[in-house]
């Protein structure tokens, strides 16, 4: 769309105002005689005396001044010998002096001249800040005359009769198409609006049936494949070059043109595409016309029931349809559904479709019942234990299935079927079914394998300075389970909602260690995968301490004394808990010692993040806090602690900064400004049918005892452990298993 240009808005300059007024004084109005055109862009201020880039000037061709509302209107024609912008207007005096400006700044012209177009414009003026009488319009004579004379041109019927018009023109074509004229084409596409145009009126074109063959030139370039050949002995099949007297054979399509107040012999039929079609099962009905004219709009109708003989016509109706259909080349086509199988026997049921006028035809199809030969059983609350189908049966029909029996577990919109862990599919058929029986399982509901379990970020055993010797590498998350799992009957899934595999488990973050420093970088948790899956925890946290399959001795418990505690030191000599501050600690009997040097740790007690506590239950965040001195809440960086999955959500994987308590301090101390030590973590659990994520460092830094940092690769530490990979997506299936994604249905997960 072509943008508006803008307003044109005169204002009168201080020298107009002057001219005025010098005027009212001698008893000498100001004549105004010339409309200056220029190309010059400003916002008008008054304070103006010329244009800024004047083009041209051009006579005022008329012109007035309302006494009552004190307005000047005139009017100017402006012509130009090329394409003109215009961005600037001036009112120009007899004595040349600008008396009134428009100009615009914006890259929109106020007017647009065009070569060998006359522009006639009309303005106006507002003649508040100058006396009344003050000014006075002087006309070009000849102006108005022309003005007159274009429009004398412009009204003429015929103003250029050395040329041929539309009329003649149109009239020409009509006495050379009258009607019953032939128009041959090589698409069947109706001419009518190609010949409406060329005509100039409203024409009526019916494909005539079948299709006629011509002889064409060989070396005609439009007909590319000739269907016969006609040659000196008779039809052939060969066109060669060899034959100089060979003419190419083709079909065209013929159109003609009609009167539509004549009578016309209409045919109509209607036809299907099946002489019978299955519940739930689709048929096409094609309308046939001959000498119809494209657009003929048919209202339709289709009912679905049992037919009553007597009168044709469908009673019960269990379904209904209808609507228009538009005829296109004599024909157009309607398609109808019909009812899925409701696992009943039923009395012979019908499709019934009717057309109305001009058509006015029907037909009657009928349907084949599937009878009843299911047994349907609803599944209507969620399962979090996982679905063996003949338990299931039997459990609420009181045997296993029979020889012979289909049964259709319907999964209700709104249940969740989930697997009781990764071993164990979301769903199973069991064993006691007959070789004969089959199996449905109707999917409206959500059907998931369970996620995976996060594996163990790298960890170390033993305290003191870190070498790599005691250090152990990290895990990989753990795969997700399968959703559907046939053991050897088959399964037929007719999938209306989801399924999908449980969430691979996060991979292990691994760990590097600095130069020249015991600041070893690693220790965050990893997340379990959705559904359920469980996080790895972070390392040395007395959370995971609590649990640590690979830890041998009993738990050393929290004392019991009212105080609080910052570090554990589980040792082979010595067991303490670490108080703040240089007295304090608390020991343990040694009974408590850890059993041999090889399994001592160095344990952190999370701190809540908002007060001086043992963070407890299902925390996200934590922090920890130095060897002495007393702890403040904002003292310390808060990490991110490792989280199970739950039913909908991914368990996220943890930032634990560093792989001991020894190394954590000066890391921290360490740490680059502004950036974020918490996108150093264990792995995510995947999202349902997806794989964890591994464990990832956001960066490598290479810390010194000057204080500096910088941030480094691989190669600068003294040693890496690279993080592991996240586990795979649970399968959607496995075995003898069909899945149909219908409406809506679809599933996620590996495949394979």
């Amino acid at each position: 769309m072509a943008a508006t240009p803008p307003p044109i808005i005169f204002k009168i300059t201080d020298a107009g105002k002057n001219a005025a007024l010098s005027g009212v004084n001698t008893g000498i109005s100001t004549k105004l005689t010339q409309l200056a055109i220029g190309n010059g862009k400003r916002a008008a201020s008054g304070s103006e005396t010329a244009l800024r880039a004047e083009l041209s000037r051009h006579p005022i061709i008329s012109g007035d001044v309302e006494t009552d509302s004190h307005t000047l209107r005139f009017s100017s024609t402006i012509t130009a010998s090329s394409t003109t912008q215009v961005f600037e207007l001036g009112l120009m005096t007899d004595d040349n002096v600008l008396f009134a400006v428009a100009s615009t700044t914006g890259s929109q012209p106020l007017i647009t001249i065009h070569p060998d177009i006359s522009f006639v414009g009309s303005f106006g003026l507002s003649l508040t800040e100058v006396a009344a009488g003050s000014v006075t319009v002087t006309t070009d004579p000849n102006g108005t005359l022309s003005l007159v004379i274009m429009e004398n041109h412009l009204a003429a019927v015929d103003p250029h009769p050395q040329y041929i018009n539309t009329n003649r023109f149109q009239f020409l074509m009509r006495s050379l198409i009258p009607l019953g004229y032939l128009h041959h084409s090589h698409v069947l596409t109706n001419p009518k609006p190609a010949f409406d145009e060329l005509l100039g009126i409203d024409t009526q074109w019916r494909r005539l049936k079948g299709k006629i063959i011509v002889a064409t030139d060989p070396d005609d370039t439009y007909i590319k494949n000739p269907s016969v050949i006609l040659g000196q002995k008779g039809m052939s099949e060969v066109a060669t070059g060899q034959r100089p007297h060979v003419y190419p054979l083709q079909t065209t399509h013929v159109f003609e043109r009609y009167d539509p107040a004549n009578a016309i012999e209409t045919v109509w039929s209607i036809s299907s595409n099946k002489n019978n079609v299955d519940e739930g099962g689709s048929v096409r009905f094609t309308i046939m016309a001959s000498n119809v004219p494209d657009g003929q709009i048919l209202n339709w109708s289709a009912k679905e029931g049992v037919l009553n003989a007597e009168n044709n016509n469908i009673t019960n109706v269990e379904k209904t349809e209808s609507g228009t259909v538009i005829l296109r080349n004599g024909q157009a086509t309607i398609d109808f559904k019909t009812t899925p199988d409701e696992n009943l026997e039923e009395p012979q049921k019908h499709i019934r479709l009717t057309v109305g006028a001009p058509a006015n035809l029907s037909i009657n199809i009928p349907i084949n019942d599937a009878g009843h030969n299911e047994t349907v059983v609803h599944i209507s609350q969620s399962i979090y234990s996982g679905l063996v189908l003949d338990e299931y049966y039997k459990t609420h029909s009181g045997q296993y299935p029979s020889i012979n029996d289909t049964i259709r577990f319907i999964v209700d919109s709104g249940v969740d079927i989930v697997a009781p862990n990764v071993s164990t599919p979301g769903v199973v058929e069991g064993s006691n079914w007959p070789a004969s029986s089959s199996i449905v399982i109707e999917n409206r509901g959500r059907i998931l394998g369970h996620g995976g379990n996060g594996g163990r970020s790298a960890y170390q055993h033993t305290v003191g300075n870190p070498v790599k010797a005691k250090i152990r590498g990290p895990q990989p998350g753990g795969d997700g389970g399968t959703a559907i799992k046939s053991l050897a009957k088959a399964i037929l899934v007719e999938n209306y909602s989801f399924i999908a595999g449980g969430g691979g488990g996060g991979g292990g973050l691994g760990a590097y260690k600095a130069p020249n420093y015991n600041f070893v970088v690693g220790g965050g948790g990893t997340g379990g995968g959705a559904p359920y899956g469980k996080r790895s925890p972070n390392e040395s946290t007395y959370t995971m301490y609590l649990q640590d399959p690979a830890f041998p001795d009993a738990r050393l418990p929290l004392p019991n004394n009212g105080r609080f505690y910052q570090i554990l030191n589980h040792g082979h000599e010595l067991a303490f808990a670490n108080w703040p501050g240089t007295v304090g600690d608390y020991s343990y009997a040694s009974s408590f010692n850890a059993s041999s040097a090889d399994e001592e740790r160095y344990v952190f007690i999370e701190i809540m993040t908002n007060k001086v506590a043992q963070a407890t239950g299902n925390f996200t965040e934590y922090r920890t806090s130095t060897w002495g001195g007393e702890i403040a809440a904002e003292g310390s960086l808060n990490l991110k602690m490792s989280q199970d999955a739950s039913l909908e959500l991914r368990g996220v994987g943890g930032a634990g900064l560093s792989l001991i308590p020894s190394s954590y301090f000066p890391a921290l101390n360490k740490y680059p400004a502004g950036a974020n030590p918490t996108a150093t973590r264990g792995g995510h659990g995947g999202d349902f049918g997806e794989n964890g994520e591994g464990g990832s460092f956001e960066a490598f830094y290479q810390y010194s005892s000057a204080g500096p940092y910088a941030v480094a690769t691989v190669d600068d530490s003294e040693w890496y452990i690279p993080s592991a990979a996240g586990g795979k997506a649970g399968k959607v299936f496995e075995g003898s298993v069909t899945i149909n994604n219908l409406t809506g249905g679809t599933t996620k997960g590996r495949t394979s």
